[in-house]
């Protein structure tokens, strides 16, 4: 089981990630949309969240005196922030780019608890940096991905990298990100796809 400590470093590797990237507030909201799709497909969050009524809770339910630190798993945590009532006037207060970043970093921090054999702060670090691949559609498949196999996730993961050199494992990897293509976009061509997850890596 990994520890509140070391979910509150990947949650404080992931906050300064998203300012280092300095995303534009149309970009930040797709990112957080991709990354509340990752937890819904992975049954983490709830269907009816919004990423930014998430990272807005977050924020209130911190100054209430609900921090992660105060919990034994980041999952209980979460379950008071999601509970949590969110006063109207605070929530006017906050900038739109400030629950976006926090809707990011506890939904990946909840994924990293949950999925500690993944490597979530690399990945989520790696969608930053390219939020055009990271849209919703294909978080929902990935997440499905991760679901199904930590392992299979990992190789896709170490495919678009570039760290993976294993040739069977490169192969099942464009595999499984073509069929994410051709889920998302049944009329397709093979070779666009193609093209779509070469444009993923590295």
């Amino acid at each position: 089981m990994i520890t509140i400590a070391a979910i509150l470093t990947v949650a404080t590797t992931i906050g300064k990630a998203l300012a280092v990237a300095g995303l534009a507030v149309e970009g930040l909201k797709a990112l957080g949309n991709a990354f509340v799709a990752l937890g819904k497909a992975l049954g983490l969050i709830k269907p009816e969240t919004n990423v930014e009524d998430l990272g807005d809770k977050a924020i209130q339910a911190e100054e209430a005196g609900i921090k992660p630190e105060n919990f034994s798993s980041y999952e209980e945590y979460m379950k008071k922030v999601e509970e949590f009532e969110t006063d109207p006037e605070k929530s006017r207060k906050i900038s739109e780019n400030e629950k976006l970043a926090k809707g990011i970093e506890v939904t990946a921090s909840l994924t990293a608890e949950k999925y500690p054999d993944f490597p979530v702060e690399a990945f989520t670090k790696y969608a930053i940096s390219n939020p055009q691949y990271f849209t919703a559609d294909r978080m929902t498949e990935f997440g499905k991905l991760l679901k199904g196999s930590v392992d299979m996730a990992k190789t896709v993961f170490g495919y678009i990298t570039g760290s993976e050199r294993n040739t069977e494992k490169m192969s099942a990897a464009r595999e499984a990100l073509t069929k994410i293509e051709k889920t998302i976009n049944p009329n397709i061509t093979d070779a666009d796809a193609l093209k779509n997850v070469l444009s993923s890596r590295k």
